[in-house]
């Protein structure tokens, strides 16, 4: 619903909040917090026909299925108007985000995942 209709803020279920931390597939839209969010990898978008790219519809076994690449991509879009930091798990995304997205270095930062 979020990244379909990007109607009614987060703030509306969880009260006010300074910061927002989204993931990298869902962007609510905020009302006053401080967007932050998720860049896990960019490989959808650095390579599109080796995804889900279009959106497919079988009425004998009743699925759709979505465009993976546009929903993604719209949903970056938003993320990039709305929030403030982006966290990537490597280099190598930083530097997709910088390059595919446009999203500017200083926006970007590196923090890799936890080890146990």
């Amino acid at each position: 619903l979020w990244n379909t209709l990007h109607i009614i803020p987060v703030e509306w279920f969880i009260g006010s909040v300074d910061v927002f931390w989204s993931s990298d597939w869902t962007q609510p839209p905020l009302a006053g917090a401080r967007g932050i969010t998720t860049i896990h990898d960019l490989s959808i978008l650095r390579y599109p026909e080796e995804s889900h790219n279009k959106t497919s519809y079988s009425a004998a076994k009743t699925t759709i299925s979505a465009n993976i690449v546009a929903v993604q991509g719209k949903r970056l879009s938003r993320a990039i108007e709305e929030c403030e930091i982006f966290l990537c798990d490597s280099e190598a995304t930083r530097k997709d985000a910088e390059e595919l997205l446009g999203i500017p270095r200083s926006r970007l930062r590196v923090v890799y995942p936890g080890f146990h």
